[in-house]
Formats: structure tokens, C-alpha cells, sequence
């Protein structure tokens, strides 16, 4: 998720979202979650990890009706921005890093 907070609440923002994040570590099904901030153009990113796609619904939906997102989007410059990416099912981080290697070397 991408979030542009309006300056004069970007305090705000920030503080909100690292303590969804916390929230969010535990939640079920999650693997983490962490936040950046561009502090050039002051968007936050958030980024989750989760282990199933029916987790991810399940805490979005949880969020959702509990008001979380409500709460600090009027603090926003515009709607938040949702990317969601699925990994790629490679037996391990070291099968993954083996085959970057082979295709860097050409081979």
C-alpha cells in the first residue's frame, strides 16, 4: 500500500501506521509486514507478507470493518494506492539466488 498524508498530518500518519504494523505482525497468517517513507515526496509504503491469500482477504476484511483504514484516510492527499504481488514457488531463498547467478553469468 502507498499513502500520501497530507504534511501537516504526516506525523500522524506515520504513528498510526507503525502501530497497525505491530498489530499486524501478529495477525494470522502473517509472515511480516514493515513500513518505508520516501521522505523526498513524503509517501509511505507498507508492505505485508502473508502465507496464504485467504489470510490476506481475512486481516483486509478485519481491517476494513473495524474502521482502521477510515480512521487515518482523512489525513490523506488521495485514496491509498493497493499493489499485491504473489511470490514465485521456488523450493528456497538459495535455489532463487542460484538461478540469479546462473542467468547473470549467461549459463
Amino acid at each position: 500500500m502507498t499513502v500520501r498524508p497530507q504534511l501537516e498530518h504526516y506525523g500522524d500518519v506515520v504513528a498510526h501506521i507503525a502501530d497497525m504494523i505491530e498489530e499486524t505482525k501478529v495477525f494470522p497468517g502473517c509472515l511480516g509486514a514493515s513500513m518505508t517513507r520516501d521522505i523526498g515526496s513524503y509517501q509511505i509504503f507498507v508492505t505485508h507478507n502473508w502465507d496464504s491469500i485467504a489470510a490476506l482477504d481475512h486481516y483486509l476484511e478485519t481491517r476494513a470493518s473495524s474502521g482502521d483504514f477510515d480512521f487515518f484516510s482523512r489525513w490523506l492527499m488521495d485514496e491509498p494506492s493497493f499493489k499485491t504481488f504473489a511470490q514465485d514457488d521456488l523450493q528456497d531463498s538459495a535455489e532463487a539466488c542460484a538461478l540469479t547467478t546462473r542467468v547473470k553469468k549467461g549459463g
